[in-house]
């Protein structure tokens, strides 16, 4: 679905520790994704193929956080 959408996967890994701050419960995973703009990212979780899987993105998932940031030029 990314490319559909101007995105990439552009690391993935799995969490091992935590080495500075506290937390309940350690991350099992994250992902950097690179979207072309806020726009694209937009189209594509208000699109119908985002709304028929995301009811399984959910079930799989305990919580996530998505954090934008912006290169430096």
């Amino acid at each position: 679905m990314l490319p559909k959408f101007n995105a990439e996967v552009v690391f993935g890994t799995h969490i091992t520790e935590l080495m500075i701050g506290n937390v309940e419960e350690l991350w099992d995973e994250m992902s950097v994704v690179k979207y072309a703009s806020r726009q694209d990212l937009n189209n594509m979780t208000t699109s119908p193929e985002w709304n028929e899987i995301n009811i399984h993105r959910l079930a799989g998932i305990e919580g996530q956080l998505n954090i934008e940031s912006i290169r430096p030029s």
